[in-house]
């Protein structure tokens, strides 16, 4: 990565905290450890505007597509339900077991699947 060398003023204070890293082998410079605080300080800055702009969401318009889901779903279970009442009749004028139902009983099923079953 390209680097620009730029002059920055500390206080005395912090230049030894600084040393003091360098000194331990902490931070192989100076430089380095300033490049790699002001790194973080921009990652943070940056995490903090995603929150920001999260919050400016509206939740409603968020949640339209779980309405749309949440419609198709019962739509899905409503053409079911209708499938099942058609080969119910079925399998009762022609005197057969239900063709959905894996315990093979007759019309009518004892376990048909409404929009009520699927909301408790």
């Amino acid at each position: 990565m390209a680097t620009a060398k730029i002059a920055i003023s500390l206080d005395e204070g912090t230049v030894k905290r600084l040393d003091h890293l360098v000194k331990n082998r902490i931070f192989p410079s100076r430089s380095k450890v300033i490049q790699d605080a002001v790194e973080e300080k921009l990652k943070k800055m940056g995490k903090g505007r995603l929150a920001r702009e999260c919050a400016k969401l509206d939740p409603e318009f968020e949640n339209l597509p779980l309405f749309f889901l949440h419609a198709s779903l019962l739509l899905l279970v409503k053409f079911h339900t209708f499938i099942i009442q058609i080969l119910t009749k079925l399998s009762s004028y022609l005197d057969i077991p239900c063709a959905l139902c894996p315990l093979g009983f007759h019309s009518p099923c004892p376990f048909p699947l409404t929009p009520d079953a699927l909301r408790s």
